[in-house]
């Protein structure tokens, strides 16, 4: 998308050419293998032929600039984040079954 003009013609004819040799040789392991599971791992291998091997302190698909320190960074940040999230999910479940249990005392006394 980033690489085509409004009215869907790329800017380049690279892009053009790219795009139509990548979608090709999807098509072509998808008549292979038909499993869903495996569209995500035949699109790297896919993009991998296409762009060539990682190079040293680049990331491929975030533009000019952009280093594997800075990306590390927000992957940490968002492990965080997720980490956090799940704490106060498993407090929040600690709170429920504290009361639950307290429900059920009471429910034991009163029927005692």
């Amino acid at each position: 998308m980033t690489h085509t003009h409004q009215d869907g013609t790329f800017v380049r004819d690279e892009s053009r050419d790219l795009y139509e040799r990548a979608t090709s040789l999807i098509a072509e392991c998808d008549d292979e293998s038909t499993a869903s599971t495996q569209q995500s791992r035949i699109e790297a291998e896919v993009f991998t032929e296409l762009m060539g091997p990682e190079r040293y302190g680049r990331v491929r698909g975030y533009g000019v600039g952009v280093t594997p320190t800075q990306l590390s960074e927000i992957s940490r940040y968002t492990q965080h984040a997720a980490a956090d999230a799940q704490d106060s999910r498993v407090r929040r479940v600690e709170v429920e079954i504290q009361e639950i249990r307290q429900s059920r005392a009471t429910e034991m006394e009163e029927m005692r």
